[in-house]
């Protein structure tokens, strides 16, 4: 899946559930401002198509029923759009900003990667690498195609 993609349908199905509530009393009301905006962009582009309307409604009223539909209809979006896709991207840059520990990253990494002072080292990883998460505190992986 889409590095994209997966940081987007992250971030709207967390907002989904409780119109923002926990990434606020998490991350501060500047995460839950942009994790909204974030949703509402995405909501009003698949909303527009007549085609996914429909799934767009199903998934408001039920986002953890409906997270694969409306994964699937947003890489498809991103994929037909780049200008919607370059949106969604800055929209995400501001919420990894507004809420560092949320573990919502995005990347893609070629070669090799040198971490900090302590000689950690990741060779040759293709894909995204995330180092650490909320859930999962000092916790490495790294996903790869």
């Amino acid at each position: 899946m889409d590095p994209l993609v997966t940081a987007v349908a992250t971030v709207i199905g967390n907002f989904a559930v409780d119109q923002g509530s926990k990434i606020i009393n998490s991350f501060g009301r500047a995460a839950g401002d942009v994790a909204q905006r974030l949703f509402k962009t995405v909501m009003d582009k698949l909303g527009a198509d007549p085609a996914e309307a429909r799934t767009v409604d199903r998934y408001q009223q039920d986002p953890d029923g409906y997270r694969a539909p409306i994964t699937d209809a947003l890489a498809d979006a991103v994929k037909a759009d780049p200008a919607f896709a370059d949106a969604l991207r800055g929209l995400i840059a501001e919420y990894q900003t507004a809420a560092p520990g949320a573990g919502v990253r995005m990347g893609d990494v070629t070669g090799g990667v040198n971490i900090g002072d302590h000689g950690l080292q990741v060779n040759n990883p293709t894909g995204t690498v995330n180092i650490g998460s909320r859930d999962e505190p000092g916790g490495v992986s790294a996903k790869t195609p």
